[in-house]
């Protein structure tokens, strides 16, 4: 037994010495008895298991002071701005870019007087600069205010009163900076924008805030859809740019809600509309929007259930009236007919016909409808018409 322990004891002190870097030259007799060697087994195999868990241990530790970081680094981004986005830039950085490309717009009329002011902002070093039609249309002539004080003149190129969006075009100075437009598809509700105009003519203004949704239509103010979003948007913001956390334009800020019962409420064009009408504003100087010529409802699934439709169809656009000497009087459409989609683009919400038009179609262009008629589903053409 005394040999037993004395051994233990040896394969004890081996085990720590290596463990404090001590280096040995040990003879050991031979161990015949098979308790000792039990213990010894145990001993190596615990002193494996304790390496073992160090390493977890100091793993674990590692993750917790990176977890640590990221987190210390997202509060110090809300700090500065940035709420909730790693990747994109500070409000502060936002601004510095994009200011050479950012103007005031002051509207003279023919007595020249300023009659009305707004923002706008540089589409093209070819000296082209998007703001809103309701800002410019009492102008004769229009004085562009860059934030560092340069003023210079411009004229009207395009107008597009439907969408409200007006085409400018003036000699730029030479450190003016063109301002890239953003897919607006690709925003995410809940992600931060700022919006940069002259709110009651203080020139240079940034806002922040959140999208607060997309694809919003609001029928009595325009047909078409817009950002909805909390940043502030006061008169004089009109025409400005909506800006991404990436510096890019979002969408036009366009209007507001102004009554005291309303806080946050804005409203901007997005930029994928932008990017359709103002290239032909400045060839044609005017944008003309697609038209199916129906009236109907959007079905809920209340309506569904008491109309005699298939237990398939979830959704879809009612045709309560085909309107006279329009695209749908001229195709195989009918009052009744609830169209499911649009060249395969789904009717799921109230304003998908709107959003789909717009977005994706001219007028004079072949759209295929996918319709329920009864029991039946079938594609019909159309030649969509114009506004």
């Amino acid at each position: 037994m005394r040999t037993q322990v004395s051994i233990a004891l040896l394969v004890i002190g081996v085990v720590v010495g290596i463990g404090m870097g001590l280096t040995f030259a040990i003879v050991i007799p031979q161990v015949t008895n098979s308790v000792a060697q039990q213990q010894i087994s145990k001993i190596l195999q615990e002193n494996i298991e304790v390496k073992r868990d160090l390493n977890i241990l100091s793993e674990t530790l590692i993750n917790l002071q990176n977890n640590n970081n990221e987190i210390t680094q997202k509060i110090s981004n809300l700090e500065k701005g940035l709420p909730n986005s790693a990747e994109g830039l500070f409000a502060s950085e936002v601004f510095d870019d994009v200011k050479p490309g950012v103007v005031s717009v002051t509207v003279i009329d023919s007595s020249n007087s300023p009659v009305a002011f707004g923002s706008g902002f540089v589409y093209s070093l070819d000296g082209y600069v998007i703001t809103n039609s309701h800002v410019v249309e009492t102008g004769d002539s229009y004085l562009l205010t860059f934030l560092d004080g340069s003023q210079v003149k411009a004229s009207l190129v395009g107008n597009d009163p439907l969408g409200d969006i007006a085409v400018l075009q003036a000699n730029l100075p030479k450190y003016a900076k063109a301002i890239e437009l953003a897919d607006s598809n690709m925003l995410k509700i809940g992600e931060p924008v700022f919006a940069i105009g002259s709110p009651s003519g203080l020139i240079g203004s940034i806002t922040s805030g959140i999208v607060s949704q997309l694809n919003r239509t609001v029928p009595e103010y325009s047909f078409l859809f817009y950002i909805q979003t909390d940043a502030a948007i006061n008169p004089g913001n009109s025409g400005g740019p909506l800006l991404s956390s990436e510096g890019k334009v979002a969408g036009i800020n366009t209007w507001g809600f102004s009554k005291v019962e309303y806080e946050g409420l804005g409203f901007a064009i997005p930029s994928n509309i932008i990017k359709r009408v103002v290239p032909t504003l400045i060839q044609k100087n005017e944008y003309q929007y697609p038209l199916i010529g129906i009236n109907g409802v959007f079905l809920d699934i209340i309506q569904i259930e008491n109309l005699d439709i298939p237990e398939t169809v979830e959704s879809g656009w009612y045709i309560t009236n085909i309107i006279e000497d329009g695209s749908a009087a001229n195709s195989d459409l009918r009052k009744g007919d609830i169209i499911l989609s649009i060249n395969n683009y789904i009717v799921r919400y109230r304003h998908d016909i709107n959003v789909i038009l717009n977005q994706y179609f001219s007028p004079g262009e072949t759209i295929t409808l996918s319709v329920i008629r009864g029991d039946q589903n079938i594609s019909i053409d159309i030649m969509l018409g114009s506004r």
